[in-house]
């Protein structure tokens, strides 16, 4: 297949497009900076970096000319905000079909079609509903909440400090999926149109509480969080049901040269010492 990728450079594009070109499709990979080291990167590895802007339908229209299949990716972060998002989606959407690419997939999120005031998901509810007036086959893979956003810097702060950064009550789980593993997912499903046209699918690899999740990073970090009432959290370290590689260290992650990161059945281990919380009821050792 000949697939034109949108946000090839990022962390759910770029996945997607080395899974696509190990599985032997052409990719084109849309970028702003085809000179960039990202880029370069891509077309070292055999992706074809064509230029674009999603702000820019005439570069789009060029990008996807004739391509089997356009991954439609819009984000809300980096200055652009949910209303720009759900534009530029939109906007991308609109000149595949003028440029008779034959079938979209859209990364919209889980909980879209139901949230009601809530922007970063009435943006992505809105590109959902353009899409399914459109003449071109699609399908919509949502996401649960990204395990990789645990590492973004005002996240990362958080966790050194000892506490787990979702503010949910301790009895309530959330559910998590890492890019890598919806980027593999979302290559399945740009591979099989005829499967998966026409259905939205939402994906989570885990789904663990607060407590959980401090037991499981504490665990990795060697470090055993304390209960409010003094008492040690239990020992044992609860294993995830998602599976993907372990990841490489990276400085200034929370483990220090470590980076926790839940790409596995287990998480990686790497060096550190460490604790972590779910507030408000569990304290770091000290």
């Amino acid at each position: 297949m000949d697939v034109l990728v949108t946000g090839a450079t990022g962390r759910l594009g770029g996945p997607l497009a080395d899974r696509l070109m190990e599985r032997g499709h052409r990719v084109r990979a849309l970028t702003r900076d085809p000179e960039g080291a990202p880029a370069d990167r891509l077309r070292r590895r055999g992706a074809h970096v064509v230029a674009g802007d999603l702000d820019d339908p005439p570069s789009l229209r060029r990008a996807a000319a004739g391509a089997d299949a356009v991954f439609v990716l819009s984000t809300p972060h980096h200055g652009t905000g949910p209303a720009a998002e759900a534009r530029q989606a939109i906007t991308l959407a609109d000149a595949a079909v003028a440029a008779r690419a034959g079938y979209l997939v859209y990364a919209s999120a889980a909980g879209a079609r139901q949230a009601r005031g809530l922007p970063m998901l009435d943006s992505k509810r809105r590109v959902e509903e353009h899409l399914a007036t459109l003449p071109v086959p699609h399908a919509v893979i949502a996401p649960a909440y990204f395990m990789d956003n645990l590492d973004y810097p005002w996240n990362r702060a958080v966790l050194r400090a000892g506490q787990w950064p979702i503010p949910l009550p301790p009895d309530r789980a959330v559910q998590l999926i890492p890019a890598i593993d919806m980027a593999r997912f979302a290559a399945l499903v740009i591979e099989q149109p005829v499967a998966f046209a026409g259905q939205r699918i939402e994906l989570a690899s885990d789904e663990v509480t607060g407590p959980q999740a401090a037991r499981i990073l504490s665990g990795i970090l060697r470090r055993w969080p304390r209960s409010s009432s003094g008492s040690p959290a239990p020992a044992s370290t609860p294993t995830s049901s998602s599976s993907a590689p372990a990841t490489p260290k990276s400085a200034g992650s929370p483990c220090g040269s470590g980076r926790p990161h839940m790409t596995g059945p287990t998480w990686r281990e790497p060096k550190g010492a460490r604790s972590v919380t779910s507030a408000p009821t569990l304290t770091c050792v000290s």
